[in-house]
């Protein structure tokens, strides 16, 4: 406690007030606990603002994903998008499944989700893990990328659903702005600037960082075509994905996203992924085995993970 450890400072040196050197103590020693103080209170906030945390809690988040993603059934493709999907991502690629909000904490938890990253969800279906990293995480950018039209459009439905609770239960937190323009859905939360930062920098001089947009991207089309220059996480819903599509994605992502750290996939990457190394896998139960009840079924499935090898020592250093 602050305010204790301040007085307990004062109660000690005002022992000495009684001379003239000891009112110099005092002073030295009352300084002193102030200027401690201070950097307590400004270790214990950058402490804070070094977390992962995003705007919202899990609670708030995973009752979000509740509302504006119920009724819209089984997320089934049509026939003319299933001739499509087939011919550009293999037969089973339309097949429809999704890591649930509990069980991507796990994965997010694992790569360290935080307000530098850039995450891209390739294959992202209907959007909730890229609501999810981009409130519930607050990285930087959030990125889904999805084939299926109608999934698509479910995404960006529920996208700007989620915009307005948000807007709606939190107006004092900044603001929330959404556009859609040539097939790129974008909402991005805006923090209020904070006055304590304005207070902190008068006492310290340091200079106190803008606040930086937090945003999230939905982008219809072939993950194969996207941009990863920035990209630095990636979760692949690959299970349903054809060898040769997950061999072009491993391409992709070895020559393209050279800031990439960590990568987490539902299918073992064929002969991994140049400079990262395999971990031991997380087992997670998913949507199309929540509710198994054949005890001769796994009910978890394996999700495969990647990080970027340690660069090696210089010698010369």
């Amino acid at each position: 406690n602050h305010s204790n450890f301040f007085s307990l400072c004062v109660r000690n040196s005002a022992v000495r007030r009684a001379t003239t050197d000891g009112m110099k103590h005092y002073i030295k020693a009352t300084a002193l606990c102030l200027h401690l103080v201070l950097i307590v209170g400004l270790c214990a906030c950058e402490e804070q603002d070094g977390s992962a945390s995003g705007a919202v809690s899990s609670e708030v988040m995973d009752g979000w994903i509740n509302n504006a993603w119920t009724g819209f059934g089984a997320f089934c493709a049509g026939d003319e998008e299933l001739a499509m999907v087939s011919e550009i991502a293999g037969a089973n690629a339309a097949t429809y499944g999704e890591i649930m909000p509990e069980q991507f904490r796990e994965v997010a938890n694992w790569m360290g989700l935080g307000k530098d990253d850039v995450f891209m969800d390739m294959g992202s279906g209907v959007g909730k893990t890229v609501a999810q990293a981009w409130l519930e995480y607050g990285v930087q950018l959030s990125v889904g990328v999805e084939l299926v039209p109608s999934r698509h459009a479910i995404a960006v439905s529920s996208m700007l659903e989620v915009a307005e609770l948000f807007k709606t239960e939190y107006p004092n937190l900044g603001s929330m702005d959404c556009f859609d323009e040539e097939g790129v859905h974008e909402c991005c939360f805006i923090p209020k600037h904070d006055a304590s930062a304005d207070w902190s920098m008068q006492l310290t001089g340091r200079k106190v960082e803008e606040e930086v947009p937090q945003c999230a991207r939905l982008l219809q089309g072939d993950m194969l075509k996207q941009d990863l220059e920035n990209v630095t996480t990636v979760w692949i819903s690959s299970l349903c994905m054809g060898p040769e599509q997950l061999d072009s994605a491993v391409a992709k992502l070895e020559v393209e996203a050279p800031k990439l750290r960590r990568v987490a996939s539902i299918k073992r990457l064929p002969g991994g992924l140049l400079g990262f190394e395999e971990e031991v896998p997380l087992h997670l139960p998913m949507s199309w085995t929540a509710d198994v009840d054949d005890t001769q079924f796994p009910k978890d499935v394996a999700v495969h993970l990647y990080s970027r090898s340690p660069e090696p020592a210089d010698p010369t250093t």
